[in-house]
């Protein structure tokens, strides 16, 4: 009887044939992860490097994918933890995770460690083996997974604490007190940590624990905030998406929609995309003063830059370049039923569909 890692192996080995290696093998009587036609992914500006997949059992399902540095990880819904070397495609290795009350969160990575964590504990895993490094307890119950910096993992509190972990050292050197729940998961902002909690209270905080600054919305934020060039965006319950300067915490200029915002904020080549719900929608707006360009209606997700003022989005089964200045499409193409997309190393795509099916795309040169 095959196990699943052999499974992974035959699959691998499919897809190497599938892809054109001329290596002689015979082509194994399965489906590749052939998740887009390689003319398509030329039109869009890339190239499929490999193919590879998890061999997914029978109703196990991806709860968390996430590229950290040169891997991608992947959380099932029975705790199997998955690593992919994303050079190649190779599964290195497969644990599953000690059993917990709750779900786990996203995985992230700090050096030679994968952290995993629950609400309650906090495991550090071998990126060399997957092997079990050390097992801790959280200060505090959580409801997310940390943001990294340097050795610390930040963590939002479901009792308004933001506190820092330390791995080398094992225990919580820092903590502050946001007065509310933190639902939203905190950010970096150039090695500082940025936090809002549901009552609209916001704080830079550096890495060390020393605030920066602090303010407040009108009202409550559920989504996580974004980062980028020009400052710290913060969608907020009370209609108004906030963009801070990183050195103040002033307002650098509000946009008010006509609904609270329930999403995070994605911003590429100096536009901010805002994600709407009911109706779904994006609207975009002009990231150095916040006037607002254009509405697309429906429900899409930006996923990078394509260049020339132009984005990259996945909507349904298809990958659109979208016109930032205008917001009209000028290029669909296909691509098979998705549950993932995210962006790699050297502006690579990772595609992973709910099989365990994993295509990476290399952008040409």
């Amino acid at each position: 009887m095959m196990t699943r890692a052999m499974w992974v192996t035959v699959l691998v080995l499919a897809c190497v044939c599938q892809f054109g290696c001329g290596l002689g093998f015979k082509k194994v009587n399965t489906e590749p992860p052939l998740l887009i036609d390689p003319i398509f992914a030329g039109k869009i500006g890339y190239h499929i490097d490999w193919g590879s997949s998890l061999a997914l059992p029978a109703r196990h399902t991806i709860r968390h994918a996430k590229v950290l540095g040169d891997v991608l990880v992947t959380i099932e819904n029975d705790s199997t933890v998955s690593l992919i070397d994303l050079a190649d495609g190779r599964m290195r290795w497969q644990t599953r995770m000690p059993e917990v009350a709750g779900s786990l969160f996203a995985p992230e990575r700090i050096e030679s460690l994968i952290l995993v964590n629950s609400d309650a504990e906090l495991f550090e895993l071998s990126i060399k083996d997957g092997s079990l490094v050390d097992r801790k307890s959280l200060q505090w119950p959580v409801s997310d997974s940390p943001v990294v910096s340097g050795p610390m993992a930040i963590f939002g509190a479901v009792n308004g604490r933001i506190f820092g972990f330390n791995t080398r050292l094992g225990f919580s050197t820092w903590a502050y007190d946001m007065g509310s729940q933190v639902r939203a998961k905190p950010v970096l902002a150039f090695d500082r940590v940025f936090a809002v909690a549901i009552t609209g209270h916001w704080a830079l905080i550096d890495t060390n624990g020393e605030l920066i600054w602090h303010g407040r919305a009108h009202q409550g934020a559920v989504a996580q905030p974004t980062s980028d060039v020009m400052g710290i965006l913060v969608p907020s319950t009370d209609m108004t998406l906030y963009s801070l300067n990183r050195l103040s915490g002033q307002d650098r200029w509000l946009y008010r929609a006509r609904q609270p915002l329930t999403q995070t904020p994605v911003s590429i080549d100096l536009t901010v995309l805002q994600p709407m719900l009911n109706p779904d929608r994006i609207i975009a707006i002009d990231s150095r003063n916040g006037k607002q360009l254009w509405v697309r209606q429906g429900k899409a997700t930006p996923i990078t830059s394509a260049g020339q003022k132009k984005a990259l989005f996945f909507e349904k089964n298809a990958l659109v370049v979208v016109d930032l200045t205008t917001g009209k499409d000028t290029l669909t193409v296909p691509v098979s039923p998705l549950q993932q997309i995210l962006t790699g190393p050297d502006n690579s795509l990772i595609l992973i569909d709910p099989r365990g099916r994993i295509v990476r795309l290399g952008q040409e040169k």
